[in-house]
């Protein structure tokens, strides 16, 4: 339950944080291109710059009720600067004073960035013992300024809009609630990828800020639902979630016949995101020491997002599936756990060159212990996953994982402990993992353990209580 204000309050804060930097780096390179109208570059510089930070924000925040212990109201008022006066200076080579003096306009920058945002907000809240209840709505201006001390150019962007949240939430008894959020953001493009200066600093992939941008919003909903009964040993959570997104700020990049690559921005077509989500944990009790459990998890989603590829909008659609039941057995000296996990994913894409995907992974895992002879106890893992998607000319789609171990305790109360483990005994672990995303199909693989075997060893010693008597750990 939330705590439930009586009196008025007010909150003041003020937070400034200042970040200095200095470099100076040589920048030798020569770019030479084949069967090209385009000249070859050599570079020979000295790039020396620096970036000065100033980080500033300050808040009000009133409260008072409305109706005592039950109706309330806030004010708040938020206000935060942020200055950044950076420099990129590119120095070429002169063969004649042998120095490096001459600056290189193209490739240098000195920028002098503002951004000032002002947000004043409202606030009313109800709040029971079994209901609690709130709004808030506000009004945020940003002002952002950008100087271009070197080509004498400056921009001015104003970004204002609404914001605002409302909270839900409902205690339908001791053991489960009820909650609905819903929230609305905004996210103002940053000034590097406003400002319309063209970086050639690598002239094989130059980027160009887009001066226009609108600022992106973004709704999310969530309704939830929860229980935890310990007398009935249940435990449930759910969710239903979702994001639509306006005017979502996305690269846009073109490559020339000399492969240079040409990036810069603009506001995409409106995306959502939705997902459902489910888990449950069930305990039996089969007699006086043995546990049966029963668990299971639900997770769906599905997403639409705009992307370009080589100047080309496109649309990836996809949708994910992620199932897992599992069962567990357990008592003084047997626990068996056997669970199965299914992954699948659909991407869809409306553009002939990108193949729509269709990737799945199912895995089955058998894992548990036996205590046996009053000191031993045998400790297995085993599991059995199939992903078809991988390259089975390098990698096997059907794999078997077996780790293995023996424990035996000795020495008075237990206290020693030797164990001898068998780490993929089989020799068939691998981490191959496949995904598609809305701008790309991506294959990896990691570095994982593979085989081996291990004895050790431990001891565990006395250490006192408070009240002096002696305790193994």
């Amino acid at each position: 339950m939330n705590k439930r204000f009586k009196q008025s309050f007010i909150m003041l804060g003020i937070n400034t944080n200042i970040d200095n930097s200095d470099f100076e780096r040589r920048n030798e390179s020569e770019y030479i291109f084949y069967d090209s109208d385009q000249e070859d570059i050599y570079r020979n510089q000295i790039i020396r710059g620096g970036a000065k930070n100033n980080n500033s924000s300050a808040f009000v925040n009133f409260r008072s009720p409305i109706i005592e212990k039950l109706l309330f109201y806030g004010i708040s008022y938020n206000y935060a600067i942020n200055l950044d006066d950076s420099e990129n200076l590119a120095y070429d080579y002169d063969e004649e004073s042998d120095q490096f003096q001459k600056l290189n306009e193209d490739q240098s920058t000195s920028f002098d960035n503002h951004t000032a945002t002002h947000k004043p907000a409202l606030n009313i809240s109800y709040q029971t013992e079994s209901f609690n209840f709130s709004i808030d709505a506000g009004y945020s201006l940003a002002d952002l300024k950008s100087t271009d001390r070197i080509r004498d150019f400056s921009f001015d962007n104003n970004f204002n809009a609404f914001e605002g949240s409302a909270r839900l939430n409902y205690y339908l008894s001791k053991t489960s609630n009820l909650g609905l959020n819903y929230n609305l953001s905004n996210q103002i493009p940053s000034i590097y990828t406003l400002t319309p200066y063209r970086n050639i600093s690598n002239p094989l992939y130059i980027v160009e800020g887009n001066p226009n941008l609108d600022l992106t919003k973004r709704h999310n909903l969530n309704l939830s639902y929860n229980t935890n009964n310990m007398d009935k040993q249940l435990y449930f959570n759910g969710s239903l979630s979702g994001d639509y997104t306006v005017d979502p700020v996305q690269s846009q990049t073109t490559i020339s016949n000399d492969l240079v690559r040409f990036t810069t921005y603009s506001n995409m077509k409106d995306e959502y995101r939705v997902s459902a989500n489910a888990s449950m944990n069930k305990s039996f009790k089969l007699d006086s020491i043995s546990q049966l459990g029963v668990n299971f998890y639900l997770n769906a989603g599905h997403n639409k997002n705009y992307r370009f590829t080589d100047g080309t909008l496109y649309k990836a659609t996809s949708q994910n599936y992620n199932l897992g039941p599992s069962v567990n057995i357990s008592n003084q000296s047997l626990r068996l756990r056997l669970s199965y996990s299914m992954n699948l994913q659909v991407a869809k894409y409306d553009l002939e060159t990108i193949k729509d995907q269709r990737i799945y992974r199912n895995s089955v895992n058998l894992s548990g212990f036996v205590k046996f002879f009053k000191d031993f106890e045998w400790n297995n893992d085993f599991r059995y996953s199939t992903n078809p998607q991988v390259d089975q000319d390098r990698f096997d789609a059907h794999i078997f994982f077996w780790n293995s171990s023996v424990s035996y305790k000795f020495l008075k109360n237990d206290f020693g402990l030797i164990t001898l483990k068998a780490y993929d005994i089989l020799n068939e672990n691998t981490n191959v993992f496949q995904y598609s995303g809305a701008d790309a199909i991506t294959s990896s693989e990691s570095t994982t353990l593979t085989q081996y075997f291990m004895l050790s060893f431990s001891y565990r010693f006395d250490s006192f209580h408070k009240n002096g008597k002696s305790h193994p750990r």
